[in-house]
């Protein structure tokens, strides 16, 4: 698969009550480019802002974006290894009626997967 077939079923994971509660710590901003680099400072913005929010509602809120940017940053280091046309097959998270923490285990479970995967076909790809 390539790099837009992956990350085209992804988004961030927005519950209803951090979107009431503590709309600030809520973003669908979505990968778009930049790089791995970008999505590594990307990522650790939002770990420095759930470490400093000061509510259960904003730790989901920023928890959706979290493993949003943890498995785009898998993802990108997956392209580094096999190439951006040339990612492996993995079936996207079916998070329909997930609670929030369930599907940010499972988007982050498909960035891990794509990666994992890359990775053994990068060795394999090495040895031949």
């Amino acid at each position: 698969m390539n790099l837009e077939t992956a990350l085209n079923p992804i988004a961030p994971v927005v519950g209803f009550s951090s979107l009431i509660g503590a709309p600030d710590s809520v973003s669908s901003q979505l990968y778009k480019d930049g790089g791995l680099d970008y999505a590594k400072q990307k990522l650790q913005s939002i770990i420095t802002a759930q470490n400093n929010c000061q509510s259960d509602y904003a730790y989901w809120g920023y928890e959706g974006q979290k493993a949003y940017w943890r498995a785009i940053v898998s993802i990108l280091e997956a392209v580094e290894l096999v190439g951006k046309d040339n990612l492996p097959d993995v079936l996207p998270p079916d998070v329909t009626n997930s609670v929030v923490m369930d599907a940010c285990g499972k988007i982050e479970q498909y960035g891990n997967e794509i990666l994992s995967k890359a990775k053994l076909q990068s060795d394999k790809d090495n040895k031949e």
